[in-house]
């Protein structure tokens, strides 16, 4: 499919020659994302939303779309690849493609097929040239930050000034914003810091329309430091839990909340080898404690103890599985370790990181902690006190992301079928009914042995809610592979619900219903007051035309 010369060069004289590509190997570019090769039908048949075509883009018959079989690691392939430098032009942009019909999905740093367009003929709007940090209030304690702004980068600055940010699990590489408005995820700092989508305060925001709207303390003119009112708040309907994936539009800056960091300033390090990075020195009044337990009910009072007490600056934990296969440096090494150690490691565990202000802060969260386990029974894991090993997992905590590289070094690939947000008593059933699931299919060979205990999660504030990922390995280019990853998405999602665990995941929904030309929300909005009708009003109401790619926040109609 291609963009008609028109409106293309319309498009161009908004960011100018050198911000705007229609070569095919730039486009491809865009249309390859980790996950792709989930969406694909075995068959190779897609089935096409109902979308309005438009006049100004022409059929070339060549389109690079999910028409491709299962396996494929290949989404849609955009009509145009634009470069917007600030907020005026991203607004011209998006006016542009609703003058000419045209639909448009934006992204920041990308991170899997949520990034890409959801169908073919659409505008793909690159926000990397907009990576500023536009300011760090020590006082009110915020970043305004534009959309290419990373993790590390705001961790960093800010950190240097004894404030922190709540970075996420994908890792420092993801945009902040992206994260802080438009998707989820969860990181080792929730304990202490919350989730993301609390975490958003002032909103500039461009929407599907073209029209720019200014949320909480900004749209009144009294700067960025309240994401709310006056009036009512508009921010469940900008974001909610999941957050709309460029459903509503293209948030050009915002104010993200910072907390107060009790660590150093600056951390240096060391790199043993590309999966091995080590603390050259372990901060004053901080420290690292991975302690196991009898049974899931110790480790889960131990966990409301600490909670209770407001106890420390992470608390999470890691599956026997994952934990093995991260260790080693090679795929070698790290198959040896899982096969004959990993189920020597403790079952009943977490990691708990103190960060404290000043050494009696130290002192008393440390004889806490102590008389916490000493009643609960809990002892601390040898691993931990070799000096390699502690300071890697301490510098990684102390981070709040993860090593990514790891999940894609073993196999190639990886989802999360065990995703679960919810209370601690209830994640142990839950955890325990992903490992069952999970090795069904580890027993047929279809993905990688983790014992499934491919895990890894974090409590957050302080304990009253925990979340986790089940990170399932699996070789990307195999069709039966990835076809069983589909499989287990459809069955632990539904075993999840019959227990009512949760009901299902719609990140998991989308995925499995999209190929079916089907949106996951009808499957799973009746099991929930019906909250798809509601949704599907606000992306009316907010884009008449379905301009913003709808696939994965609603589709207009009822599938």
């Amino acid at each position: 499919m291609r963009l008609k010369e028109e409106a293309y060069r319309v498009l161009e004289s908004i960011v100018g020659e050198e911000n705007i590509s229609r070569d095919p190997a730039v486009l491809d570019g865009y249309a390859w994302q980790f996950g792709c090769e989930l969406y694909g039908p075995e068959d190779g048949a897609y089935a096409e939303k109902a979308f309005a075509p438009s006049a100004y883009l022409e059929e070339t018959g060549d389109e690079a779309s999910l028409a491709s079989p299962r396996g494929s690691r290949f989404g849609f392939r955009p009509v145009a690849v634009v470069l917007p430098a600030d907020t005026a032009e991203v607004q011209a942009i998006v006016k542009a493609c609703n003058r000419y019909g045209i639909k448009f999905k934006a992204h920041s740093t990308g991170w899997g097929p949520w990034s890409g367009c959801g169908t073919a003929g659409m505008v793909q709007m690159d926000l990397r040239r907009m990576n500023r940090i536009l300011e760090i209030n020590e006082e009110d304690m915020y970043a305004v930050i534009e959309p290419y702004v990373v993790w590390s980068t705001l961790q960093a600055e800010t950190m240097k000034r004894g404030l922190n940010c709540v970075t996420i699990g994908a890792g420092g590489n993801c945009s902040a914003l992206a994260s802080i408005t438009s998707f989820n995820g969860i990181g080792y700092n929730n304990y202490s810091m919350g989730l993301n989508e609390r975490n958003v305060l002032g909103v500039e925001w461009v929407l599907p329309d073209g029209e720019v709207l200014r949320l909480g303390s900004l749209g009144s003119g009294a700067g960025w430091f309240s994401g709310d009112g006056p009036g009512p708040s508009l921010r469940g309907v900008m974001r909610g839990e999941y957050g709309a994936a460029g459903g509503l539009g293209v948030f050009t800056r915002i104010a993200a909340k910072l907390y107060q960091w009790g660590g150093p300033t600056e951390m240096p390090v060391e790199n043993i080898d590309p999966a091995a990075t080590l603390l050259k020195e372990f901060p004053e009044n901080c420290a690292l404690y991975y302690p196991f337990f009898e049974t899931a009910e110790d480790r889960d009072r131990a966990l409301w103890m600490l909670g209770e007490n407001e106890v420390g600056y992470s608390a999470s934990f890691m599956g026997r599985g994952l934990l093995a296969w991260g260790l080693g440096g090679s795929n070698r090494e790290a198959s040896d370790t899982v096969e004959s150690v990993a189920q020597t490691f403790p079952r009943y565990a977490f990691i708990l990181v103190l960060v404290c202000n000043s050494a009696r802060e130290f002192a008393y969260q440390q004889k806490v902690v102590e008389r916490i386990l000493e009643e609960t029974g809990g002892q601390n894991f040898a691993l931990i006190e070799v000096p390699e090993v502690r300071s890697m997992v301490a510098l990684l905590l102390f981070k709040g992301g993860n090593k990514v590289n790891i999940v894609f070094q073993r196999s190639g690939a990886f989802f999360d079928p065990g995703l679960f947000t919810g209370s601690r008593r209830t994640f142990t059933a839950a955890e325990k009914l992903s490992i069952d699931v999970i090795n069904k299919y580890i027993e047929k060979g279809l993905v990688v042995d983790d014992y499934g205990e491919g895990s890894w999660g974090s409590l957050f504030d302080y304990g009253h809610l925990t979340a986790c990922e089940n990170e399932t390995m699996y070789k990307s280019t195999d069709p039966a592979a990835c076809g069983a990853v589909i499989e287990l998405l459809e069955d632990l999602d539904g075993q999840m619900t019959e227990h009512l665990f949760r009901l299902g995941h719609i990140l998991h929904q989308q995925l499995t219903d999209g190929p079916r030309g089907k949106c996951g929300h009808d499957t799973m909005g009746p099991l929930c007051d019906g909250y798809q009708v509601w949704q599907r009003r606000i992306k009316r109401a907010f884009d008449p035309n379905t301009a913003a790619d709808p696939t994965m926040y609603i589709l207009p109609e009822e599938t």
